[in-house]
């Protein structure tokens, strides 16, 4: 087994540490015939077994309604792919298996696959069908493995990792987002900069890398898992130029617009940062005056954040969100939850020590670190700061799509905020607060179990059942207080 890493689950053998731990064992004669077979062998054929159809391609005008939500609905809020890429993709005989390559043959499918998962003219989502393309898409893994990188193959893993994101699947995650980061730093797209191609194209490179370094980050937070990618380099695409006029919102009684990609860009990075330097396996026993300290200077970037937003705009400015009013909705809404759960993230970790007072603050630190909290007041707040954010994001309930892969991706949100109400409910079950907590969880409930009913997709059920069992155990704490 390759040894392990700091937090006990190992490394991805796909990672360049687990090539580097293959070549130091393996006998470099079979590795090289391996590799020479490989080589010699462009289309894999005496490797690895003929491709299979699954499921029929859909006909000419519903696979032109599928493309359009595709790239109306999904690629808007996750620009993986472009215009360009899924019209060469679709052209000609593209349902002939021996004219694609790994990559686009993995990409054709989960194209399709994500489509059928979308709000349609044509009805509800067709969760079976897109399960059959998505096990085409997978069938291809093992040729994008032994093929040579390219860019399909990058951006088909990558598009694969977002819809097992969708269905809380931790270990194919963390698999397809390792394929994408080594594929990524095989291509060497972190340093377009060197490669002679157009401007255009150098966008569109520096946007994939830093897409996939950011989902390797989520599913990092998200399921407790190293992160492929040992650098922090989000912070990249704040100079990447807005792949689609699209992300241009009016504001202002529609007399200005405001475009929605950098401010997203920039939570990305405060959020890989908080990540990295507070949920970590190297960064979880920082003594508290460091927590203490990293927690103010996060909330500052994050309130440095929010004020670069128009007020309508603003998670928690008490204006009524235009969600439902535009193309990007869902950009829109995983900003308002994306902040509410970097301010849980942040503030829980202090709020778990019970900070609650200037006393109780001081009797935490050494004298010589008690005089940086005057520069962070805020933190005094932690547990107030914590709970509230998870119940603005509570709030944001009735905006999550009823039946699509948003609704999946967005799953991890409301579930944070529900667990972060009954664990202060817990704590200390006595303030009028945490009645006004448990009422919170209690509404939620009530609207999750009726919702469940008219929905097909698995998350909304999974997140009924998961309010439940909080307001369950939060209200035991309060009978028994």
């Amino acid at each position: 087994m390759p040894p392990s890493s700091d937090s006990g689950t190992g490394f991805s053998v796909l990672t360049n540490e687990g090539l580097d731990w293959i070549s130091q064992r393996a006998d470099p004669s079979h590795l090289d015939h391996l590799l020479g077979s490989v080589a010699s062998e462009p289309q894999l054929s005496s490797l690895l077994p003929p491709r299979k159809l699954f499921c029929p391609f859909p006909r000419a005008e519903l696979l032109k309604q599928l493309l359009h939500d595709y790239m109306e609905y999904f690629n808007l809020t996750l620009p993986i792919f472009t215009q360009a890429d899924v019209d060469a993709l679709f052209a000609g005989n593209y349902t002939d298996p021996q004219v694609h390559g790994p990559g686009q043959w993995a990409s054709l499918h989960v194209i399709l696959a994500v489509a059928y998962m979308l709000p349609s003219t044509a009805g509800r989502p067709d969760h079976q069908t897109s399960a059959l393309f998505m096990k085409g898409a997978l069938q291809a893994i093992n040729e994008i493995l032994l093929a040579p990188p390219d860019l399909w193959a990058c951006k088909s893993t990558l598009v694969m990792a977002v819809l097992f994101l969708s269905l809380s699947a931790a270990h194919p995650c963390s698999s397809l987002i390792a394929i994408a980061v080594q594929i990524c730093n095989q291509l060497d797209l972190g340093n377009s900069e060197a490669l002679r191609c157009s401007v255009e194209e150098r966008q569109s490179r520096d946007l994939l890398f830093w897409m996939v370094c950011a989902m390797d980050n989520e599913i990092s937070y998200r399921f407790g898992v190293p992160p492929a990618q040992k650098e922090d380099i989000v912070g990249e695409a704040l100079h990447i130029s807005s792949p689609s006029s699209a992300y241009s919102v009016p504001i202002r009684n529609d007399s200005d617009t405001f475009n929605l990609f950098h401010p997203t860009a920039e939570l990305v990075q405060i959020r890989s940062q908080i990540v990295r330097q507070l949920y970590l396996a190297s960064a979880v026993n920082k003594p508290f005056d460091q927590l203490l300290a990293l927690t103010g200077d996060f909330d500052q970037k994050l309130q440095a954040w929010l004020r670069k937003l128009p007020r309508e705009l603003q998670p928690g400015s008490g204006a009524s969100p235009p969600f439902r009013k535009m193309p990007v909705f869902p950009t829109l809404l995983f900003i308002h939850y994306a902040y509410y759960d970097c301010m849980i993230a942040i503030h829980s970790l202090v709020a778990m020590r019970e900070v609650n007072t200037a006393q109780d603050l001081l009797g935490g630190l050494s004298l010589s670190a008690s005089p940086g909290f005057a520069d962070n007041p805020r933190v005094l707040l932690s547990t107030s700061l914590m709970s509230k954010a998870a119940r603005a994001s509570l709030a944001l309930l009735k905006y999550l799509p009823r039946d699509d892969i948003n609704l999946g991706i967005a799953y991890h949100y409301p579930s944070v905020a529900m667990k972060t109400l009954a664990s202060s409910i817990i704590r200390n079950p006595r303030p009028a607060s945490e009645i006004h907590n448990l009422k919170m969880l209690h509404q939620a409930e009530s609207y999750l179990s009726q919702t469940a009913r008219n929905s097909t997709h698995e998350a909304i059920r999974r997140l009924s059942k998961a309010c439940a069992d909080c307001c369950a155990v939060a209200q035991r704490a309060i009978d028994a207080a």
